[in-house]
């Protein structure tokens, strides 16, 4: 099943920079986010052993947080276009 944002969030999505992210019961952390034909994309600008986007694939569900509002979510690695 794949879902998606509530339109809602997307708008608010590219209003911003950052969100908040986590996965299972790592810390939330900021990260830069970009808004993409509908789809929400986020980098790692490193990829630590103890880090977020570790963390998000050994559990892809997660929260994301924004302005004082949440959802939950579910991570994917992006598909190669090249």
């Amino acid at each position: 099943m794949n879902k998606s944002f509530q339109t809602q969030a997307l708008t608010a999505f590219e209003a911003t920079k950052y969100l908040y992210i986590r996965s299972g019961n790592h810390r939330f952390i900021a990260v830069w986010v970009v808004v993409v034909e509908g789809r929400v994309i986020v980098r790692s600008w490193n990829d630590k052993p103890k880090g977020w986007y570790r963390a998000f694939l050994s559990e892809p569900r997660g929260r994301v947080n924004w302005r004082s509002r949440g959802a939950g979510s579910r991570s994917s690695a992006p598909q190669s276009t090249g």
